[in-house]
C-alpha cells in the first residue's frame, strides 16, 4: 500500500543533552531513506504509523484480526501482513491487552510546537532549545520547516540532525530557520557506505560541503561501529575531509555504537542483523578522537568523544 506522505511524529523527548547545547527537547520525526545495519530507531525507517506488537501481552483473543485484513491469526498471535497495513490504528483499538500499539502520530506544526514551548525556562537556564531528529527530518521538509520557522520565532534555538541523503533542496528550505546542524557521515568510501546503510555517501558529502559555503553553523558526526569504521585509516580520511571545509565546520563528535536498539527489531517483525558486534572500547575510541584532534588542530576545529548515550525514541512508551 502506497503511503502519502504527512506530519508524523515518532516521539517526542525531554531533558535532553547530547543532542546539541544545553537542555534540549528531540523531535522525532519518522521516515528515513538509509536503512544502517546498527539502526537503534527501526522504527523511523518507515514514514507510515505502523504496528508493533508486545508478544508477552497477547491473550490470544483473536480480536485484531477481527478488525483488520492486514492481520490474520494462527490460533497463537497475530501475524501482520506488512504490506497491507496502512498505519490506520485498527488492530490496536481492539486489542484488549495492549499488545498492538501503533507508533508514530499525526500531529500539526502548532501541536508539536506548543509541546516544545512547555520547557522553555529549561532553554534559557541552559543555552539549550529543539532538536529535529529522526529517522531523517529532510524526509518532511515542509513540516521540519514550519516547526523550525514558528520555534525561531519564539527565540527558541534550532538545531537539526541529518544524514544529509536528500536533495539540497530540502536543505534550503529550513536552512534559515536552523542555528546549528548535526551533520552525520557513516563512512568516506561510497561502496563501504552503501553496503551498509543502502545509501552512497557522493551526495551526502556534497551537501555538507555546500551547507559548510552557506556560513551555516555544522557539527560533524561519525558513529564508530567496530569492523566497520573504527580505523585509523577511515579517521585520517575523515581529517582530510575536515581540512577541506575549514572553517565551515565548528565540531567533530565520535559516538560509541550502542546495541540500546536491539529489542525493536523484534517488536516490528525484523531481524537484527548485527548481534554479537562489541561496544567499541574506550582507550580506543579515545585514541581515535585524539589523533582526528591532532590533524585538525590545524583547522582551529576541536574534536571530542561522546560517551552516554546519544537520545534514540523508546517503542511502547508515551509519545511524550
Amino acid at each position: 500500500m502506497v503511503f502519502m506522505p504527512r506530519n508524523i511524529v515518532l516521539n517526542i523527548q525531554r531533558f535532553c543533552i547530547h543532542d546539541g547545547p544545553g537542555i534540549r527537547t528531540v523531535v522525532f520525526l519518522k521516515g528515513c531513506p538509509m536503512t544502517c545495519s546498527w539502526c537503534a530507531n527501526p522504527a523511523s525507517q518507515n514514514p507510515a504509523p505502523e504496528p508493533v506488537f508486545f508478544s508477552a501481552r497477547c491473550q490470544a483473543c483473536g480480536q485484531c484480526d477481527q478488525a483488520c485484513s492486514a492481520i490474520t491469526f494462527d490460533g497463537n498471535s497475530p501475524q501482520i501482513d506488512r504490506s497491507l497495513c496502512n498505519g490506520c490504528g485498527k488492530c490496536a483499538k481492539a486489542c484488549p491487552s495492549k499488545a498492538l500499539e501503533i507508533i508514530g502520530l499525526e500531529m500539526s506544526p502548532e501541536e508539536v510546537v506548543a509541546e516544545i514551548q512547555k520547557d522553555s525556562v529549561f532553554y534559557r537556564n541552559s543555552g539549550g532549545g529543539l532538536t529535529l531528529s529522526g529517522g531523517e527530518p529532510l524526509m518532511q521538509p515542509n513540516f521540519a520547516k514550519e516547526i523550525l520557522r514558528q520555534c525561531s520565532e519564539l527565540g527558541i534555538n534550532t538545531a537539526v540532525e541529518t544524514a544529509g541523503c536528500l536533495p539540497w533542496e530540502n536543505f534550503e528550505k529550513i536552512r534559515l530557520h536552523t542555528d546549528l546542524f548535526l551533520y552525520d557521515l557513516k563512512h568516506l568510501a561510497d561502496g563501504e557506505h552503501m553496503r551498509a546503510t543502502g545509501k552512497g555517501n557522493t551526495r551526502i558529502i556534497e551537501n555538507l560541503k555546500a551547507l559548510c559555503k552557506t556560513g551555516s553553523q555544522v557539527i560533524l558526526r561519525m558513529p564508530i561501529i567496530p569492523d566497520f569504521n573504527d580505523s585509523e585509516a577511515q579517521i585520517d580520511r575523515l581529517a582530510e575531509l575536515c581540512l577541506d571545509l575549514g572553517q565551515g565546520i565548528k565540531q567533530v563528535e565520535l559516538l560509541p555504537y550502542h546495541n540500546l536498539g536491539t529489542h525493536k527489531y523484534d517488536l516490528l517483525g525484523k531481524t537484527y542483523e548485527l548481534h554479537g558486534l562489541k561496544i567499541p572500547d574506550k582507550e580506543h575510541l579515545l585514541g581515535l578522537a585524539g589523533t582526528l584532534e591532532k590533524n585538525i588542530k590545524q583547522a582551529n576545529i576541536s574534536c571530542r568523544a561522546v560517551f552516554g548515550t546519544v537520545t534514540v525514541p523508546g517503542i511502547g512508551q508515551p509519545d511524550w
